[in-house]
């Protein structure tokens, strides 16, 4: 029995000798100064320092927590492994005058809040905010995160900041009080900032207030979303002054930018480019501004996919806006807009490109290109100058099933308006040529003027007889394109068109038209100048000899038994 003791004992002993030790740590190197009196704590005051918690362990710090306080210094901080926390009561600040870092990550917490009390002593936190500063935060890891709740959030003042949220890591900052914009980047000319969230992180910014993140105040940022990761907005305002320049990047599956509203270059001098890449998705549940004072560009592609809750606008909004905004979408990409679209508004200059095979734009009530301002006091109209391009394989669809009485596709408003019409023809690389095509349920032509524009990609050849349907629509005002009469025949590309608004497809449906017929001097050696070239167009789809207006493939005599230029 006593053997059986000792071996037991024995093997405990051993059992304990040989296990690894685990030990919680709050672990401060280097220079790490305390001020009582101000309740303060520097890691790297004048020089290096270091705060580590690991190992479940948690630090409920004081009022104010600096990493990097003064030029030359440099503090690092770290909260690593799940249970452990940093808690800090109001203010923390990263890269303060110097170079700081702060990392959670592997499971750990950090969450900043403001003390009960004075309701202006909201607390913030600040990265990389005096001049000459370098700031970092870097939130990593499944389970890791960062929260700041009710806090001022500064990136970049007068230094360099970066923020990174990754590999299925949260950061959540969410106001309930403030009605400012709380989360705000570069508010100086001479400040950098630079978002990151990737890998499945999550970055919540959804604050209560009127304006809840800008992007790019006074400085220069750039915002990368890419390989999953997710982030989720309220009022986003994005270049706001002072010649900031912002880029936006969204790539990847399942990489996602959600905000409520999205203004885009909102002074003169700004300029902001947006691309969605590789499936990324950009989703705007109001209202979503390209160019509306500056120059912005959003560009769409490799199945991306955009889509606006209410209302977008490429180039300007209604009222004294200058802005100009373009809009590419390539590539099998789509973009839905549940409301209403408008190229050009304002005194603003707008363009809107899509072209691809599976490439589609959806505008479900009402689709114009050209509002100009109206100034009611002085009764002055501005212009505005409008482009919608439709290339090869593409389709914009504009039902006109919308609340509004004039849905559709509309252009032009006023006398001082102008919008144009351009449709590219292609060859998909395998033989086929098409152009795009507009579907609508209602086509109006405003009081300004409206152009229609061919453009052939360079190589395509053409063939007398190829048609393209350009615009299939009903519920046609009668207005015309300025510069292309009904059976007009034009040039465009080198080519020679005939042009009609054609009445006569079946079912009470109407569609705009474009044929390559012979040059002057070819009629003329036949002995056929001057004689009126028409072709013949069969029944819609389900007819006994033609399959009706495709979608945008052109249609040559060889596809049907009847088809062929009658004189």
């Amino acid at each position: 029995m006593r053997m059986s003791k000792t071996i037991y004992h024995t093997a405990a002993l051993l059992a304990a000798m040989t296990a690894p030790a685990v030990h919680a740590a709050i672990v401060e190197t280097g220079d790490v100064t305390i001020n009582s009196g101000l309740n303060t704590k520097r890691v790297g005051d004048t020089g290096a320092g270091a705060l580590t918690i690991n190992a479940g362990s948690s630090v409920v710090d004081r009022k104010l927590l600096i990493f990097g306080a003064n030029a030359g210094s440099n503090g690092v901080g770290l909260v690593t492994g799940a249970g452990s926390s940093l808690e800090i009561n109001n203010d923390l600040s990263i890269g303060g005058g110097g170079t700081g870092k702060l990392t959670v990550s592997d499971g750990a917490t950090a969450f900043t809040k403001r003390l009960p009390g004075d309701p202006e002593d909201v607390g913030e936190v600040a990265i990389g905010q005096a001049a000459g500063s370098v700031g970092e935060l870097i939130v990593t890891g499944a389970g890791s995160s960062f929260s700041a709740d009710s806090i001022w959030f500064y990136m970049g003042g007068s230094g360099t900041a970066t923020l990174t949220v990754e590999d299925n890591a949260t950061m959540v900052a969410f106001d309930q009080t403030i009605d400012a914009p709380f989360f705000r980047t570069t508010q100086n000319a001479d400040g950098q900032a630079t978002i990151n969230v990737r890998s499945g992180g999550l970055l919540d910014i959804t604050g209560a207030g009127n304006d809840v993140i800008h992007l790019g105040e006074k400085g220069d940022a750039t915002l990368n979303i890419e390989s999953g990761g997710r982030m989720l907005a309220g009022r986003m305002r994005v270049a706001q002054q002072d010649n900031s320049t912002v880029d936006i990047n969204i790539t990847g599956v399942g990489s996602e930018l959600k905000a409520e509203f999205l203004f885009a270059a909102q002074d003169p001098n700004t300029v902001v480019t947006i691309d969605v890449e590789d499936q990324g998705l950009l989703h705007v549940t109001r209202w979503l501004y390209v160019g509306q004072e500056g120059t912005g560009t959003l560009n769409v592609s490799g199945g991306s996919e955009v889509d606006v809750d209410e209302d977008l606008w490429v180039g300007g909004e209604l009222g004294a806006f200058a802005g100009n905004g373009s809009m590419t979408v390539t590539e099998g990409s789509t973009v839905t807009v549940d409301d209403d679209m408008y190229i050009s508004t304002g005194i603003a200059t707008g363009v809107f490109s899509i072209s691809g095979d599976g490439t589609k734009l959806t505008v479900n009530d009402r689709l114009w290109v050209g509002w100009g301002y109206y100034d009611a006091a002085s009764g002055t109209r501005f212009p505005a100058d409008g482009t919608l391009e439709v290339g090869r394989g593409a389709l914009i669809e504009a039902p006109g099933n919308g609340p509004s009485s004039n849905s559709g596709l509309r252009f032009t408003v006023a006398s001082v308006d102008t919008a144009t019409m351009r449709f590219i023809i292609g060859d998909d690389g395998a033989g086929s040529i098409e152009s795009g095509l507009i579907e609508t349920g209602h086509l109006r032509f405003g009081g300004g003027t409206a152009l229609l524009d061919i453009d052939i990609d360079s190589g395509v050849v053409l063939s007398l007889g190829d048609m393209f349907t350009l615009i299939d629509y009903a519920n046609w005002d009668g207005g015309l394109f300025d510069n292309v009469a009904d059976d007009a025949i034009v040039s465009f590309g080198g080519y020679r068109f005939l042009i009609d608004y054609d009445t006569d497809l079946g079912g009470g449906d109407l569609a705009l038209t474009a044929t390559v017929v012979p040059e002057p001097t070819s009629l003329a050696l036949l002995g056929l100048g001057g004689l009126l070239v028409l072709v013949r167009r069969g029944q819609r789809a389900g007819g006994e000899n033609d399959a009706g207006p495709q979608r945008c493939r052109v249609r040559r005599p060889s596809d049907r038994k009847d088809q062929w230029i009658r004189i």
